[in-house]
């Protein structure tokens, strides 16, 4: 995925979205469906917040 195609995936969440994806509390199914999203969207997004928080 192009760096601007993963920026715009981003900005469709919302903040308390993003904090619950990076907890990590919640199995990624359980994001999915509470977010309207599909899994592996849960899954680029935990890894794009991952990737910021290292740098």
């Amino acid at each position: 995925m192009s760096l601007l195609a993963e920026t715009m995936e981003t900005l469709k969440y919302t903040e308390a979205q993003n904090k619950l994806i990076l907890a990590g509390n919640l199995p990624n199914p359980v994001l999915a469906r509470r977010f309207g999203k599909s899994v592996r969207q849960i899954q680029r997004q935990r890894k794009f917040l991952k990737s910021l928080v290292a740098t």
